[in-house]
């Protein structure tokens, strides 16, 4: 149960970075459609941040593996 959860819960934290992802993008889109530089500036912020969360994400899935909970002595 504790692994399902575990797994529910990276799902959905990639399931949020997907949706800002469109809703920064079509951010974008609407920047440069009305040649808003205030709009574009914005966007590539949160972008960048979204892009900041997406890597460590990423870090942690690459350290969620079964053994990675174990203690370690060099």
């Amino acid at each position: 149960m504790r692994e399902r959860t575990r797994l529910q819960g990276a799902i959905e934290r990639f399931r949020e970075i997907e949706s800002e992802l469109d809703d920064d993008l079509t951010l974008a889109e609407l920047g440069e459609a009305e040649d808003d530089e205030a709009t574009l500036d914005e966007a590539q912020a949160a972008l960048a941040k979204l892009a900041a969360r997406a890597r460590k994400l990423r870090l942690e899935a690459l350290l969620s593996g079964e053994a990675d909970g174990n203690d370690c002595y060099i």
